[in-house]
């Protein structure tokens, strides 16, 4: 989800030598787009939470995965901290 959210802005941008309206209007809806690709990875990271906690409780896992799951999680969460540190999950198109 988040390599979604990054692909739905810096596609257009690096289209934007071939076609110059990915500069001004026509970035919105992509823009749009990747706002709510944002928002529902943000909404994934309560997924992660719980899977990460399900993994720690379960007696039969190994440890790599209980690893696997927090660094995924970790992963996520300071993804999501820079996003929404960058203003990138405002709903507003103006920067």
């Amino acid at each position: 989800m988040e390599i979604g959210f990054i692909a739905l802005v810096g596609l257009p941008i690096s289209q934007a030598d071939t076609n110059v309206s990915y500069i001004g209007e026509g970035l919105n809806i992509w823009l749009t787009a990747s706002h709510i690709t944002g928002w529902l990875a943000a909404l994934g990271l309560i997924v992660l939470v719980v899977t990460a906690l399900r993994f720690w409780k379960t007696p039969d896992l190994g440890w790599w995965a209980r690893v696997h799951a927090t660094l995924l999680l970790l992963a996520s969460v300071a993804f999501m901290t820079f996003a929404c540190y960058e203003h990138l999950l405002s709903p507003s198109l103006k920067f």
